[in-house]
C-alpha cells in the first residue's frame, strides 16, 4: 500500500505506542495500542491499551487515561462519504511475448491504472457530494495480483508472456477534507503516521486466512452514512456511501413519538439490547418500519449502481453500531432485492459486530511487515 498525503508532515519513525483515529459522522474514537519490542510483529502482539468515543479531543483523552499514556504518533481511518474506494484492472498486450518484462513495465502498467482511478473516481465522489470541483488525493492502495497470460504470478519481472495485467485497489479522499483533518491532527498535538480506507481494514479483518477466497457484500452501518462495499477475491471491486445510517431510524423515533432525538436514541439502543418491557416492542417495532424500508430501498440503489457485476457474493456481512438492530437482517434476507439483483444463490446474512476501527492495528502490522509505508 501507499499513501500520497501532501497535507502532512508524516514520521518515519515507528513508535512505541501509536493512537487510532476514526473520525465518524457522529463522534470520533480513538484506540492507543502499544507495538511489540523489536518492532516483530508476530500473532497478536499489537495490544489495545485504551479507548475513547466523543469529540476528536474528548475521545483521545478518555483513551490516554485509559491507557496510561498519550502516543503522539496517529493512525488515522478514512470511511463514510470521505473515502471512495474502488478496484481497476488493466491488460496490457505485449509486442514481444519472448522478451522479459522489465520493471518500467510494470511501472508503465501500474500508473495507468492509478489514472483510471483517479478518473473514475472522481465525477463519482463529485456527483455524490455535490462539488463538481472536487480535487482527490489517493490516500490508500494495494495491488491485488498480477497476472500472465491467465495465469496469477508473485512477481512479473523477469518473467516473459503475451498478456500482463494488473489489479490494484485505490481509496481517495477530498483535499478539502483531508486539509480538515490535518488542522485537527495539529490542534490535538498528533503527527500522522499512517493512513488508511476504514474499509479496507474492515476487509482484511473479516477475510482473515482466507482473504483471496473472500467474496461478500460489506454493510457498515454508521451513524449518518452505510458503506456499502462489494468484495471479490478479498479486493474491494468498489465501495458506495449511503446517506442513511443509525440516525434514520432515530429519526423514525422522534416522529412516531413526538420525543427528542436523545430518548429515541435511548429507546433505540433499548429495543435493540432487548431491554424494553414486552408491551413497548411492538409499538416501536411498528415506528421503525417506514426508516427500515427507506435504507433497504437505498441499500439497492447502491448495490444496483455497481456497473459490471455481473453476480452478487451470496454472503452479506452487516457491521457497524447499527447492525444490532435485528430488523436490518430480517429485511435483508426477506427484501424483494435479493430477487431483483443477480444473486447465484439466496444471500445469507451474518452480522458482525465485532469488527471495526478497533482493527486499525492492522496498519500498523502491515507497517512493520513491510507491506505498507508509513
Amino acid at each position: 500500500m501507499r499513501n500520497l498525503l501532501s497535507f502532512f508532515k508524516k514520521s518515519s519513525k515507528n513508535p512505541d505506542n501509536f493512537i487510532a483515529l476514526d473520525f465518524g459522522t457522529t463522534s470520533t474514537k480513538a484506540f492507543i495500542f502499544s507495538l511489540p519490542a523489536g518492532r516483530q510483529v508476530l500473532n497478536e502482539q499489537v495490544q489495545l491499551l485504551g479507548q475513547g468515543q466523543g469529540t476528536p479531543a474528548e475521545a483521545v483523552e478518555q483513551a490516554a487515561t485509559q491507557a496510561g499514556v498519550r502516543p503522539t504518533q496517529t493512525v488515522v481511518g478514512i470511511g463514510g462519504e470521505n473515502a471512495w474506494c474502488l478496484t481497476t484492472t488493466v491488460r496490457f498486450n505485449r509486442p514481444d511475448p519472448e522478451k522479459e518484462i522489465a520493471s518500467k513495465e510494470v511501472e508503465k502498467l501500474n500508473e495507468q491504472i492509478f489514472r483510471t482511478a483517479l478518473m473514475h473516481a472522481t465525477p463519482q465522489m463529485s456527483q455524490f457530494i455535490g462539488d463538481p470541483e472536487l480535487t482527490l488525493q489517493l490516500i490508500d492502495s494495494a495491488i491485488l495480483f498480477y497476472k500472465i497470460d491467465g495465469q496469477t504470478v508473485i512477481g512479473p519481472i523477469g518473467q516473459k508472456g503475451k498478456i500482463l495485467e494488473s489489479s490494484i485497489f485505490t481509496a481517495y479522499s477530498s483535499a478539502v477534507y483531508l486539509g480538515w483533518l490535518a488542522e485537527t491532527l495539529k490542534e490535538l498535538n498528533l503527527n500522522l503516521w499512517a493512513v488508511s480506507s476504514l474499509m479496507s481494514i474492515l476487509v482484511k479483518t473479516l477475510a482473515a486466512d482466507s482473504l483471496l477466497d473472500y467474496n461478500a457484500i460489506i454493510l457498515d452501518v454508521g451513524g449518518k452514512v452505510t458503506d456499502v462495499a462489494v468484495v471479490f477475491g478479498g479486493g474491494i471491486w468498489g465501495s458506495r456511501p449511503l446517506s442513511l445510517g443509525g440516525e434514520c431510524f432515530t429519526t423514525a423515533l422522534v416522529n412516531g413519538f413526538a420525543i427528542d432525538k436523545n430518548t429515541a436514541e435511548a429507546k433505540k439502543i433499548a429495543y435493540a439490547t432487548h431491554q424494553l418491557r414486552d408491551e413497548e416492542v411492538p409499538e416501536i417495532a411498528e415506528k421503525l418500519k417506514p426508516a427500515l424500508e427507506l435504507w433497504l430501498t437505498g441499500v439497492e440503489a447502491a448495490l444496483a449502481d455497481f456497473e459490471g457485476v455481473k453476480t452478487f457474493p451470496s454472503r452479506i456481512i452487516l457491521t457497524g453500531g447499527g447492525a444490532h438492530l435485528e430488523e436490518l437482517k430480517e429485511g435483508l434476507a426477506n427484501y424483494p432485492l435479493m430477487r431483483a439483483l443477480p444473486f447465484a444463490s439466496p444471500p445469507v446474512v451474518d452480522v458482525r459486530t465485532d469488527v471495526g476501527p478497533q482493527n486499525m492495528k492492522l496498519v500498523a502490522e502491515d507497517i512493520l511487515s513491510g507491506g505498507k509505508n508509513a
